[in-house]
């Protein structure tokens, strides 16, 4: 018999992916909806969401121990010299100490000559200690709003960036629409 440590990594099994029940699944969702948000489900146990006041599409990751809002978004530059790399960590740096709740990395390390900017990741992880997807509905209500309002103040900021995300096009105005 072999020790444990000289064991083949070809008999370790992995463990299935933990996931909500339907039912679970169903009572967050509607507490989502609760918030004022339209949820538009997705593949599987993916969804998004977007809010009644601020049509920006949202994807909702979520599993037993934690649920994360995210959403990409494009930094066009409007300056020539923002194209290189130290400007876009330096405004990184600046949203994120203004950010309440939201976190903004960088999705790539390399400009995006196709989108014409930076791609970034926004999310954030809403962790209540307890396994099995009970996030409360008042708590669950303020992340969503201080969400949307953390995407809504980088997003209305002025120079140096331009931030372009996915907006949900059938909840803007007419006159905003492409």
């Amino acid at each position: 018999m072999q020790s444990p440590d000289r064991l083949s990594h070809a008999g370790i099994r992995f463990m299935p992916r933990p996931k909500l029940s339907p039912k679970q699944l169903a009572r967050l969702k509607s507490t989502f909806r609760a918030a004022d948000c339209t949820v538009r489900d997705l593949e599987g146990a993916n969804f998004e969401i977007f809010h009644a006041e601020m049509p920006l599409r949202s994807h909702v990751l979520v599993n037993p121990y934690y649920l994360q809002l995210g959403t990409m978004l494009t930094a066009r530059p409007m300056n020539r010299r923002d194209k290189k790399a130290s400007a876009i960590h330096a405004y990184l740096s600046k949203i994120n100490k203004e950010a309440n709740l939201a976190k903004f990395v960088l999705n790539r390390e390399e400009f995006d000559s196709k989108e014409g900017g930076w791609s970034i990741f926004a999310s954030v992880r809403f962790v209540t200690g307890k396994i099995g997807g009970n996030f409360e509905a008042a708590a669950l209500r303020n992340m969503v709003t201080i969400w949307f309002y953390d995407l809504a103040n980088v997003m209305a900021a002025p120079e140096p960036f331009e931030l372009c995300a996915l907006l949900e096009e059938s909840a803007l105005p007419p006159s905003a629409r492409r």
